[in-house]
């Protein structure tokens, strides 16, 4: 091994120290932290004295912290080297360096760190004062750089909940509801920005004008959606002069707008490409054809914004007051018993699984193949039916995929680059599955008793009442439950283009795969939009690709990161928002941090001491076990079989109107929804107590 010796002439410094040009205590990367004490180096690098320690902001050289050290010891030069002498006078106890010191030190430290490229570990000196010729004359009053290395161990940066503009008042609500996780690149970078830009063509054929909406309206911050709720000027203008006015005749027409316009209208959009050959397709022509699903599938997304959504909160609110003040007596069901028992697509989608486990539960040699193979296995056995020694089971799978084909779109979140159910198919087998054991409450009783449930209770308060109360309470009702009836259904056809989305994205990225620019088909949802545009380009013309390996990687890991985050609900942080209070729509995350009882929105009464389960995705969803606690980010109608296993639901965000609420009170278990922190602080199989009424969750020790 070969070994430099490197001799350096001694700097006689009136002090000297230590810097770190990231924060070796919290891995911050845009700040620096500075020891330093008097004399030459040697008694801090040797531990013999405590030096002041400064940090400082990278970019500026501002101080943010000064914290002077009681210097005991000083090294000084000698004739033969150096020696350790007590240190007795005023320096004792002084600062070491002025802010004019700092600011120079850590301008000369980031030129360091640029060079390097990484964070350095480095060892300064500044020589004695200067002589009266002036600072700098023969070296003195100067810093001198001795040693620099990379920082060994340094802390991961942590992550900066920053708004991108400081005017803006940034929130976890609307439809971030169905964007718990944080989101793909691609979908960060495509389909944001598309679902914003087709709420002005929709908000104009609504006869609202052109929308007036900010260009971060809806946004992501560390990769987690958010919506910008500090409209300007312009588009307050547009509220009070387009929107406002033309909401009374939307209200009249939401239900046939979606029903006979929005929803025919994105399934012959999607219908279009149902039946292409996408190998045959070139990339600029899969790239084209995937920009148009996405386009009306965000089209539809907005209407659902404009006429379901927030008309299904206003509506229930509306119902729910006129109820509880008009007519409801003690012992009378909640309002929400006159919004439940619709037959939608999520309740259709389990009552197919039910007749499914009812018809396999006749063929005993069906049942128990079905019963003792695991669900990942089945998938297996689905794609080679014809190879199960069961005579029933290849007509099991024809079933089964008419089921998919029907249903399996539903989404599990808003992002595309989530698989569907038609990909993940093991939730649904242990669905079927748990009924076979006879487990889970029959769906089409439960749904009938429900629907009897809300017809008679809305006779009983129809006939309780009489004139304009009788009216007011009609009015409400009606407008209420033609809002109800169909908000499910609207929710669960988002999804809709999705497969045939997914389809076509991934065709591509096998094309990338080829041209080795990503080593997976599904990373080109790690990649952004402008780098798929370049790399189909490039593809079209025969230009060599660079290879985006690194980049996705690292993007990967940041995702990773992040996911163990809890995201604020509001930046900044307000109780209050245009008079309104904002709990009534945001997370707890802030109050929830520690203690045993996190604190969320009550949606579905009742209380259940049970284990919990924690789920993630669908990648989790083999964990469920009958009695669980469902414990999530959200919930949308793709997770509706689970509720059939569950006794309580618990989620980071969501409110009143949230799938799980809606889902939860027609199954009759406690919901708790809007904790903010519920799938970081609780841990599968610990077990916890759910109260629906009060809006808690309790942990146990």
């Amino acid at each position: 091994v070969a070994l430099a010796v490197v001799v350096q002439e001694m700097v006689d410094a009136e002090a000297a120290g230590i810097l770190f040009t990231a924060n070796p205590i919290n891995g911050r990367r845009d700040e620096m932290v500075i020891n330093a004490a008097w004399g030459l180096g040697e008694a801090i690098v040797g531990g013999l004295v405590s030096p002041d320690t400064i940090v400082a902001d990278k970019a500026t050289g501002k101080i943010k912290t000064y914290e002077v050290a009681e210097k005991t010891v000083i090294t000084v030069r000698t004739e033969k080297g150096t020696r350790e002498d007590p240190l007795d006078d005023e320096r004792r106890r002084s600062k070491v360096m002025n802010e004019a010191d700092v600011v120079e030190l850590v301008n000369i430290a980031r030129g360091i760190e640029s060079y390097y490229g990484s964070p350095q570990d480095i060892e300064w000196c500044r020589a004695a004062s200067p002589s009266p010729s002036g600072r700098g004359a023969r070296g003195e009053g100067k810093f001198y750089i001795v040693q620099s290395r990379p920082i060994t161990a340094l802390p991961e940066a942590p992550i900066e909940w920053t708004p991108p503009n400081p005017k803006g008042v940034y929130m976890r609500t609307s439809i971030a509801d169905l964007m718990p996780s944080p989101l793909s690149p691609l979908f960060i970078t495509w389909a944001i920005p598309v679902l914003r830009n087709q709420m002005k063509p929709l908000g104009a054929r609504l006869g609202m004008g052109l929308p007036v909406l900010q260009e971060d309206y809806y946004t992501s911050i560390n990769s987690y959606a958010y919506m910008n709720a500090a409209f300007p000027t312009k588009a307050w203008w547009w509220i009070i002069t387009g929107m406002l006015p033309a909401y009374p005749r939307l209200l009249r027409n939401l239900v046939p707008l979606w029903r006979d316009e929005l929803h025919p209208e994105y399934q012959a959009a999607v219908a279009k490409y149902q039946d292409r050959d996408l190998q045959k397709l070139s990339a600029s022509e899969l790239w084209r054809d995937a920009q148009e699903i996405l386009t009306a599938a965000m089209y539809y997304a907005s209407g659902l914004l404009f006429a379901t959504m927030g008309a299904s909160a206003g509506s229930e609110g509306l119902l729910t007051q006129v109820y509880n003040k008009m007519t409801k007596r003690e012992g009378d069901p909640e309002a929400n018993t006159l919004l439940m028992g619709w037959d939608n697509i999520p309740v259709r989608s389990e009552k197919s699984l039910f007749d499914i486990a009812v018809w396999i539960r006749e063929d005993e040699k069906l049942s128990k193949y079905i019963l003792n193979t695991s669900s990942h296995d089945l998938v297996g056995s689905l794609e080679k039916p014809d190879s199960v020694p069961v005579p029933l089971f290849p007509e099991f799978a024809v079933r089964f995929k008419a089921y998919l084909e029907k249903f399996g779109h539903l989404v599990f979140q808003l992002d595309f680059a989530e698989p569907l159910p038609l990909d993940h198919p093991e939730l649904l087998l242990e669905t079927i599955k748990m009924y076979l054991r006879g487990q889970g409450t029959n769906p089409h009783e439960r749904q009938h008793a429900s629907a009897e449930k809300r017809i008679q209770t809305a006779e009983t308060m129809c006939n309780r009442l009489k004139g304009l109360k009788r009216w007011a309470f009609i009015k409400a009702l009606n407008w209420g439950q033609s809002l109800a009836e169909v908000r499910e259904d609207a929710l669960s056809e988002i999804g809709l283009g999705y497969p045939i989305l997914r389809a076509t994205l991934r065709e591509l990225g096998g094309r990338f795969v080829a041209a080795d620019v990503i080593q997976q088909t599904d990373d080109i949802f790690w990649l952004e939009k402008n780098e798929v545009d370049a790399c189909v380009q490039n593809l079209e013309h025969g230009i060599e690709l660079k290879n985006l390996s690194v980049l996705v990687e690292g993007r990967k890991a940041f995702n990773k990161k992040v996911q163990r985050e809890t995201p604020p609900p509001m930046m900044p942080m307000k109780k209050k928002y245009m008079g309104i209070d904002t709990a009534v729509w945001l997370a707890e995350s802030e109050s929830n941090r520690t203690g045993n009882i996190l604190k969320g929105v009550a949606t579905s009464a009742g209380k259940v001491t049970a284990p919990a389960c924690v789920l993630r995705g669908p990648e989790d969803f083999d964990q469920m076990k009958p009695g669980d606690v469902l414990v999530a980010g959200t919930t949308t109608p793709a997770w509706t079989p689970l509720f059939a296993m569950a006794s309580a639901v618990v989620t980071d965000i969501g409110g009143p109107l949230s799938h799980g609420s809606i889902v939860a009170r027609e199954y009759g278990i406690p919901a708790v929804m809007g904790t903010g922190v519920a799938t970081k602080r609780i841990q599968s199989g610990h077990v916890i107590t759910v109260d629906g009424s009060a809006g808690t969750v309790t942990l146990t020790e």
